[in-house]
């Protein structure tokens, strides 16, 4: 239930730089676009914590920001795609991305 309303505006952000980007037919500016909001939730939450008391609206703030960092995902794996030629290099591209990320995903926590 504390993570609704965070999941519900990553579904939001994924949907809006999915249609930005097919929209405008420019991906390099929507991600740069999305990721804008990204480093200020961070500046936010860095901000925050560093008081001697935290400031909690301002890093929940901060966290919700963060929410526009997997609208990158989509952008970036139609690159990807878009920039490979043939469909076996394709599959091979794709998976070695979500092997990695999934490896990322294990490192990091």
């Amino acid at each position: 239930m504390l993570n609704s309303p965070f999941g519900a505006l990553q579904t939001l952000t994924i949907l809006l730089g999915s249609y930005l980007a097919s929209r405008f037919k420019q991906k390099g500016v929507v991600l740069l676009g999305m990721m804008t909001p990204v480093m200020i939730g961070v500046a936010l939450l860095y901000h925050a914590n560093t008081r001697a008391e935290q400031d909690r609206k301002l890093a929940l703030g901060g966290y919700y920001c963060l929410s526009f960092m997997w609208s990158a995902n989509p952008l970036i794996v139609s690159w990807m795609v878009a920039n490979t030629g043939g469909q076996t290099k394709k599959s091979a591209i794709l998976s070695v991305f979500n092997g990695f990320n999934a490896i990322g995903s294990i490192i990091g926590a």
